[in-house]
């Protein structure tokens, strides 16, 4: 005859070490932290190319100042670039606050990446465009961009504006975060 309360007591003990084992497990693994990196619009110091642009002391989302582009046909607008992103496997975001005055088209955020394989010998590159876009006239919106890096280090990440009309666009609080995935 079995005896229910060994067998229970030897279920116990292995559900015990299972649970042990698993702690362990998880101790030995470190969990990356986002890297957020943040690009106050007080100046055009860390613009890319000012073509175009006008820093804007009173028109801001935030109150420090916003990039104010007037554009009269379709433009771009280069705005931020960031290099050697120190993560592989990544959801990458661009967002940044965006306002318009009678825009007759749209505009949208675009993110360009720049990925090294095969040991850095070959170089591809990826655009992407946000989802979101604006037009007319339109009060504060965030719009964001983003980009599933999944086997490659990141060589560079940068953001543009695209205006597909005439009309006047500001850009404020921009902000990239990289997100590591498992």
């Amino acid at each position: 005859m079995i005896d229910i309360f060994k067998l229970s007591e030897s279920k116990n003990i292995i559900v015990i070490l299972l649970i042990h084992l698993l702690l362990l497990s998880l101790t030995g693994c470190k969990r990356q932290k986002p890297l957020i990196v943040d690009f106050p619009i007080n100046s055009l110091n860390r613009v890319m190319s000012k073509y175009n642009l006008k820093m804007d002391n009173e028109i801001s989302y935030d109150g420090l100042g916003s990039i104010r582009v007037e554009s009269e046909d379709t433009t771009t607008a280069y705005l931020f670039v960031l290099r050697d992103i120190p993560v592989k496997r990544a959801k990458i975001v661009w967002e940044a606050y965006c306002k318009s005055k009678d825009l007759k088209g749209e505009a949208f955020l675009e993110m360009g990446i720049q990925i090294r394989r095969n040991h850095g010998k070959d170089i591809e590159t990826f655009l992407n465009r946000s989802e979101d876009d604006i037009s007319g006239t339109t009060d504060w919106k965030k719009i964001e961009v983003e980009f599933m890096v999944l086997d490659n280090k990141v060589n560079v990440v940068q953001l543009n504006l695209i205006i597909e009309g005439v009309g006047t666009i500001w850009v404020d609080q921009v902000r990239l975060t990289v997100l590591p995935i498992k």
